[in-house]
């Protein structure tokens, strides 16, 4: 069990997404971010029965980290898929544990939410890689696994927000200029005005990063061509967000330091 449990692990884990992998690839990194649960499996050409499938969950993030989780252990994970081959292939790199360091191979395809995957043991070699979704007469195990629907009425956070408190690199921001700030996310366009100034925009939510990471892209106005990595967490009709404002990495805590360009803001849901 513990070595169905290691091949378990490997594939539900983190997309990497490789700066030359194509829109296709992004798409793919879109279309498996969030938790799964393992539903089904065969081993040896025959299917597992049900009460001997592992309790394994896992939550796929958009930055190519992800955690799988048994009732025993948590695991890391990266992989690297490329949705351009048929069948789609996986690699995916063990980061914790027993198997830290060893790679496994599989191919794998999505279909809405029920994903699949063919994998090699760990430490095999890329020409292992199966070529099919059978299991018969290998030592490659099929895991189906079927996406867990959560409750996300805390992570929307489309709306109009107005600030009621920010600071800036470790100091209090201008109450004179917060004051003039307001903004408004519907689906996944934002507008920002300060006093007079306009910045437009997209955004793009991680739920299932921990915390919640939010990238702006701005289209029009002063941070056009930007994209400002960003963490969020929203309580009711209070929204925090704290944005790297040099656009270099994503916060990890809400909180800002002297020398930096963290930029923290806690907005009220502004009411009508």
């Amino acid at each position: 069990m513990q070595r169905i449990i290691c091949l378990l692990v490997v594939l539900t884990t983190p997309l990497l997404l490789a700066a030359d992998a194509g829109d296709g690839v992004h798409k793919e990194l879109k279309a498996l971010q969030g938790k799964w649960k393992t539903v089904a499996m065969e081993v040896a050409g025959k299917s597992s029965p049900r009460d001997q499938i592992p309790a394994f969950t896992v939550v796929i993030a958009a930055d190519g980290k992800s955690t799988g989780q048994t009732p025993e252990e948590e695991f890391r994970f990266t992989i690297t898929v490329n949705p351009n081959t048929n069948p789609k292939t996986i690699e995916n790199l063990h980061e914790s544990g027993e198997q830290k360091g060893k790679r496994q191979y599989g191919i794998y395809k999505l279909e809405g939410d029920k994903f699949t995957v063919c994998m090699t043991p760990p430490g095999s070699a890329g020409d292992d890689r199966p070529k099919d979704f059978t299991t018969k007469d290998t030592t490659n195990v099929v895991f189906v696994f079927e996406r867990v629907k959560e409750d996300n009425k805390d992570d929307t956070i489309d709306g109009a927000w107005l600030p009621s408190s920010a600071e800036l690199a470790g100091r209090k921001f201008p109450d004179d200029v917060r004051k003039t700030m307001k903004l408004v996310v519907k689906d996944d366009k934002y507008t920002v005005t300060v006093g007079t100034k306009v910045d437009q925009g997209t955004v793009e939510l991680d739920r299932s990063a921990k915390p919640k990471a939010l990238d702006i892209t701005g289209t029009d106005g002063p941070n056009k061509g930007r994209k400002i990595p960003a963490i969020y967490e929203r309580k009711g009709d209070t929204l925090r967000i704290c944005y790297d404002l040099s656009g270099k990495s994503r916060p990890t805590e809400f909180k800002t330091e002297t020398g930096t360009q963290l930029f923290l803001v806690t907005y009220k849901r502004e009411k009508r």
